[in-house]
């Protein structure tokens, strides 16, 4: 097809009808994808930013007001498109991977994606974390660091406060924390055996409410899962070299903000003193 915007701009005309391609699955609005692109000046990356990234906050802030106002379903429709918004506003500053403008789009793309999932009924994505009262994480021996590592990946994303952490009978850790809606939360490191791959995690368990939900490592490549709303099923799980999983953890470019937190949030739970306990 012809390009309807940005003629003489391939690549701006693409990611344009990215952010149009959405619109179906309620991530995108036609008018609001036609305006912003008007405003950009076609081969300016600032420009290209900065009218994403002002779209993205007006309709952030818009559904921000329809959920303190109650009108749910319109909160969520906003955060979702103000979540695709937001990740385009960062797509061409790639080029300087310290620009600061990277770490907050994309902040905000996740923030408000989680926001929309949590706004569905019944709720997406991190709805059960977010009421969680305990989390345990099975690791093979040796494989302490990569259950801490899922649990501040969790703590981080989430905003638990850490608070105290005590050993186990079993030569684990317990770590308590408070949720940012006032609940709390255990978390436990537990060494167990079993069949395992380089990412040494045998199992993660999860209480919600009276909901429990569990995620077991049965073979090198195949998982239980058993959910409240489902019967137990086995899934196929896909092995990964050490290269992969860098590349999962940092990113294809190098750098994912989310990361960086995530690993100065678990040297916080590893400074915390290990206190005898239950």
């Amino acid at each position: 097809m012809e390009p309807v915007l940005f003629p003489d701009d391939t690549s701006f005309w693409f990611e344009t009808l990215r952010v149009l391609g959405a619109t179906t699955y309620g991530g995108a609005d036609i008018g609001e994808v036609i305006t912003t692109a008007q405003a950009i000046t076609a081969g300016d990356y600032d420009s290209w930013h900065d009218e994403w990234l002002a779209t993205a906050d007006r309709v952030a802030a818009e559904a921000e007001k329809q959920s303190a106002a109650g009108h749910l379903v319109s909160a969520r429709d906003g955060l979702l498109r103000a979540s695709n918004y937001y990740r385009s506003a960062d797509f061409y500053l790639h080029g300087n991977p310290d620009d600061p403008r990277i770490s907050h789009a994309y902040t905000r793309a996740r923030e408000s994606f989680v926001a929309a999932a949590g706004l569905f009924d019944p709720p997406v994505g991190g709805g059960p974390l977010r009421s969680a009262t305990r989390l345990a994480v099975r690791h093979r021996g040796g494989g302490d660091v990569n259950a801490l590592l899922v649990v501040a990946w969790l703590g981080q994303l989430l905003g638990w406060r850490p608070l105290r952490c005590g050993e186990t009978p079993d030569g684990g850790l317990r770590f308590e924390f408070d949720r940012p809606d006032g609940g709390s939360l255990e978390a436990f490191v537990i060494p167990s055996a079993g069949a395992c791959d380089q990412s040494a995690i045998l199992s993660i368990e999860l209480t919600s409410g009276r909901d429990e939900y569990v995620v077991t490592r049965e073979a090198i490549d195949q998982a239980r899962v058993q959910l409240p709303i489902a019967p137990a099923r086995a899934v196929k799980l896909d092995t990964y070299s050490d290269a992969d999983i860098c590349v999962a953890a940092l990113g294809p470019r190098g750098r994912d903000p989310l990361f960086a937190r995530c690993l100065e949030y678990a040297g916080r739970l590893w400074a915390l003193e290990p206190r005898s306990g239950r």
